[in-house]
């Protein structure tokens, strides 16, 4: 209660993660598979993804030390949103396109979590982040448990086009 009182975006932001995160890691895979890729796509679609997080996570954060964090927390969720929606309005398209376009989704929505949890930070004292470190971790592992289960759900019922149908919605709400 004192920490999303400090912080709500803060808050949200590190649930939003778990979410997204866990979808991503844990149903990615199972996207793949649906849409027809073998192993070596399965492989390649979350290996190019797990780069590009990779990747941006430094110039991500670095641009949130010289800026206002909630703006780059809305412009990472606005890019991913973006980016799923294309994916989803194209539907099939080129492999590499896709890979760029996956890349891209992962590569802003997967510095979500190190940016909330610096926001929060940014309005605590040095004496309460202890705390707020561990309740955010707690938040984030119980938001995590409860993505995948939807979005299999949702996959099952609607089929694959729900994965980044999902994964746009949390980015965007």
């Amino acid at each position: 209660d004192l920490l999303y009182r400090n912080s709500p975006l803060g808050v949200v932001a590190v649930s939003v993660s778990g979410m997204v995160s866990a979808i991503f890691f844990s149903m990615g895979p199972v996207y793949a598979r649906l849409n027809g890729m073998g192993n070596s796509g399965v492989a390649t679609f979350m290996g190019v993804s797990i780069l590009a997080a990779v990747v941006t996570q430094y110039p991500v954060g670095r641009l949130s030390d010289r800026m206002d964090r909630r703006t780059v927390i809305a412009a990472v969720c606005a890019l991913a949103t973006i980016v799923a929606c294309i994916i989803l309005a194209f539907g099939h398209m080129p492999r590499a396109l896709f890979l760029t376009l996956a890349g891209l989704f992962s590569g802003f929505a997967l510095t979500l979590y190190s940016l909330a949890v610096s926001h929060v930070n940014d309005k605590l004292e040095p004496s309460q982040m202890v705390a707020a470190s561990s309740a955010l971790i707690r938040l984030n592992g119980a938001a995590a448990a409860v993505g995948p289960v939807l979005a299999g759900s949702l996959i099952a019922v609607c089929g694959p086009s729900a994965y980044f149908t999902m994964l746009a919605t949390l980015t965007g709400a």
